[in-house]
């Protein structure tokens, strides 16, 4: 289930990845909190926030396209959900890593 998370960052949800391993979402919820001791949602807003930031070291690619690459469809719930993460925007993040 990690490995599919990680390869759909971009489409993944709660529905999808249990589908992917053959179990309900129910079930794959409680089974995932049990193993890996966070839930589904923060793991998944885990794997975006890690992809986002190596992103985000590569000045080709805009904020926005960063957000859809890692599934937020909004830029703007993208930039919340980094700040709220990071304790930094994206741009902020961006200008540090390329100033190193």
């Amino acid at each position: 289930a990690k490995d599919y998370v990680q390869s759909h960052l971009s489409d993944v949800s709660l529905d999808t990845a249990a589908i992917s391993v053959h179990l309900s979402p129910g079930y794959f919820s409680r089974l995932f909190h049990k193993i890996t001791g966070m839930t589904f949602s923060d793991y998944l807003t885990q794997s975006r926030m890690k992809r986002a930031a190596e992103l985000l070291k590569n000045i080709d690619f805009k904020t926005y396209e960063i957000a859809l690459m890692v599934g937020y469809d909004n830029p703007k719930n993208f930039t919340r959900a980094f700040k709220q993460y990071y304790k930094i925007t994206p741009r902020e993040f961006r200008d540090n890593s390329i100033q190193k």
